[in-house]
């Protein structure tokens, strides 16, 4: 019976193979539960963004770690800004557009059209501008991540649009990682009790002489030659 004593020289082996293929065990899951995390955010997350949510996602990305971070950090943001007048002071103040008040023109392939500004967008029914363009300006990133926040990513925080796929990435990770060690335990256990040594199998003499040499039955073997 195989020995699984650790002062032993086979339970020691036995010990050292357990923890390779525990680490190999380890490392297929993460990339498994990775890859579902990704795909998760991709095509549930992500695809029910609007679409000035997913053209903002890398800019309030840097606005949310830049001002966790930083206190007086700025960054160079891209945003698309409407300008109206101000009835009680009748001057122009800009505003930042929201997926509530715009929509992107798509070309006959589905895709959104760009020019030499950006994306396309028109503005939807009821909603005025003097001038209707893509602002790129320096900004602070402590001013722009509560804005953005607020106005385009309906009060969710950027950690939060990963939570659910981080959150089955790692369920898909520990089920499929504990469940590929429980299951490797079990079967070296049938193993180490004798359950799966193979029985008896019929062989022939040259087959039988080069297993014999490689394991070391102590039995000689003689194969005979024609005619003799």
């Amino acid at each position: 019976m195989p020995s699984t004593n650790p002062f032993t020289e086979e339970g020691r082996t036995r010990w050292r193979n357990f923890q390779r293929r525990v680490m190999g065990y380890v490392a297929l899951w993460l990339f498994i539960g990775t890859a579902a995390g990704v795909g998760i955010f991709w095509h549930y997350t992500r695809r029910n963004m609007g679409p000035l949510q997913r053209l903002y996602l890398k800019q309030y990305a840097v606005s949310s770690l830049k001002s966790a971070l930083l206190k007086t950090s700025a960054s160079r943001y891209t945003l698309l800004v409407r300008e109206v007048t101000d009835p009680a002071t009748g001057r122009n103040v800009t505003l930042g557009v929201t997926d509530m008040e715009a929509y992107p023109v798509r070309g006959t392939d589905g895709k959104v059209l760009k020019d030499k500004n950006g994306y396309v967008f028109r503005l939807k029914p009821g909603v005025g501008a003097n001038y209707f363009y893509w602002k790129r300006a320096k900004l602070r990133d402590r001013e722009m991540a509560p804005w953005l926040r607020q106005n385009i990513y309906e009060q969710i925080s950027f950690q939060g649009h990963f939570s659910l796929p981080f959150l089955l990435g790692l369920l898909v990770f520990f089920t499929g990682a504990g469940g590929t060690i429980f299951v490797d335990i079990r079967v070296n256990k049938r193993y180490a009790g004798g359950n799966l040594v193979r029985g008896t199998r019929s062989v022939g003499p040259k087959e039988y002489g080069r297993r014999g040499r490689e394991t070391g039955f102590g039995i000689p073997v003689y194969v005979r030659r024609q005619g003799v």
